[in-house]
C-alpha cells in the first residue's frame, strides 16, 4: 500500500497563513513538520513550508502563535502542539523550491499563566467551569475527569489572578467532592483536569506488528541509564498516532515486547516530500494489563487500528 492511500492529514496554522495537505499527494502543497516531547525540555515543534507566497511569510513574526495538526482524513486528526514562534528563518533555495522554516515550544501552560479574565457561573459543576476556563485561555478542554455535582449557588473569577490560580481552585473543588487527589496540566493546546492516581491517560491504540499493525521496529533501550525499576525501557518506531502524549499508557505487542508501557519521550514526523507519517517513542514498563483482540475489534486497552 502506498502512503497516498493512508489519507495522511497534516496542517500548519498561524495568523499569517494556513497550510493543509491531506489525502493523496498534492503537488501544490509541500511541507515537512516534526514535533517532539522530551521529559526535560518539554514539547517543541518545527515546520518547513515549501514555495509559500513571500508576502505571507513576511507577515509571520517571532512570538506569533502556531498550531500543528496531524492524523488521518476520515478517521482522526488532533492538534499535536500549540506553540509560539521562537525562530523564523529566511527563505532558503532548495533546488527548484524555496523552503520557509520556523520552530517554537508549546505555550499552552504559559497561556494559562498569563491570561486574566472576569467571569461568573450560576449553580456550576466542576466540569463546566474547567471547560470554560480552558476556552477563556483560547485553549481546548482535553480530558476533564472530575466528580459531578453542583459546587454552590455561584462561582466566579476575577482579573486579580491569572487562570492557573483558578485552575488550582477548581482542583480543590474537585477534591472536596470526591475521595481522590486531582491535578491540571496544559499541553498541545488542551487543558486536562484528571485524578493524580489515574491509571490510563490518553486512549492510545494498541501498537502491534501483525499484518495490519502499525509497528515498524521495536526493541529495548540500550544503556543502564535507561533502565527503570520495572525493567528495561523500550523504543518503538511506528506509523503516526496523533493521540500520543506524555505519560500516556500504551499497549505494545510485538515479537520482542508485550505489555503496557508509559510514554517517556516521543517524536512525530510528517512529510509530503517522502511520505513519512511516523512516530518514535521511548516508554517505561508498568504493571498494567491488557487483552488483545484482532485488528478493528475493541479491547480493554484500545483498538489495533488497521492502517
Amino acid at each position: 500500500m502506498g502512503f497516498e492511500a493512508w489519507q495522511q492529514y497534516r496542517s500548519v496554522h498561524t495568523p499569517a497563513f494556513d497550510v493543509v495537505a491531506q489525502g493523496e499527494y498534492n503537488s501544490d502543497v509541500h511541507m515537512e513538520v516534526s514535533v517532539s516531547h522530551d521529559k526535560d525540555d518539554g514539547l517543541s515543534g518545527e515546520a518547513t513550508i515549501y514555495n509559500l507566497a513571500e508576502d505571507k511569510w513576511t507577515q509571520l513574526s517571532e512570538g506569533d502563535p502556531f498550531r500543528i495538526e496531524l492524523g488521518y482524513r476520515g478517521e482522526i486528526t488532533k492538534p499535536v502542539i500549540f506553540g509560539e514562534v521562537g525562530t523564523k528563518q529566511p527563505g532558503q533555495v532548495d533546488g527548484a523550491d524555496t523552503a520557509y522554516k520556523f520552530s517554537g515550544a508549546d505555550e499552552s501552560e504559559k497561556r494559562i499563566k498569563e491570561v486574566r479574565e472576569t467571569e461568573s457561573w450560576e449553580e456550576p459543576t466542576v466540569d463546566f467551569i474547567a471547560r470554560d476556563l480552558a476556552r477563556l485561555a483560547d485553549l481546548r478542554p482535553g480530558r476533564i475527569t472530575v466528580p459531578g455535582g453542583v459546587i454552590g449557588d455561584s462561582w466566579s473569577i476575577s482579573q486579580q489572578s491569572t487562570l492557573d490560580h483558578w485552575f488550582d481552585r477548581i482542583v480543590e473543588e474537585a477534591e472536596d467532592l470526591g475521595d481522590e487527589k486531582y491535578e491540571w496540566y496544559a499541553t498541545r493546546g488542551q487543558v486536562n483536569v484528571v485524578p493524580k492516581a489515574e491509571d490510563v491517560g490518553a486512549q492510545i491504540d494498541v501498537l502491534t506488528e501483525d499484518k495490519q499493525g502499525n509497528v515498524l521496529d521495536s526493541g529495548e533501550v540500550e544503556g543502564k541509564e535507561k533502565k527503570s525499576d520495572g525493567g528495561s525501557n523500550v523504543e518503538v518506531e511506528a506509523l503516526l498516532d496523533p493521540q500520543i502524549e506524555k505519560d500516556a499508557l500504551v499497549p505494545i505487542r510485538t515479537e520482542k515486547i508485550n505489555g503496557v508501557y508509559r510514554i517517556v519521550n516521543y517524536s512525530l514526523t510528517s512529510s509530503t516530500e517522502n511520505g513519512d507519517h511516523e512516530m518514535e517513542l521511548e516508554a517505561a514498563p508498568t504493571d498494567s494489563e491488557y487483552r488483545y483482540q484482532p485488528a478493528g475489534q475493541q479491547t480493554d486497552a484500545g483498538i489495533a487500528r488497521p492502517y
